[in-house]
């Protein structure tokens, strides 16, 4: 947020949602109820959380 990377708000709820978004999906594709690859997984956590630090609308400087 200090350098504009980010969209200045308080991340604490969004992080533990995060979280438990990760332990949730890492657990249903290990127990192989996920149809996807370990990197399709990854994937979709990285557009999750870039939504949370960049969203629609914001961009850096701003």
């Amino acid at each position: 947020m200090a350098r504009g990377e980010a969209a200045p708000r308080d991340y604490r709820l969004a992080a533990t949602a995060f979280i438990g978004s990760v332990n949730g999906l890492l657990h249903d594709w290990s127990a192989g109820w996920v149809d996807a690859t370990l990197d399709e997984a990854v994937d979709e956590l990285v557009r999750q959380l870039l939504g949370i630090l960049r969203p629609a609308g914001w961009s850096p400087g701003l």
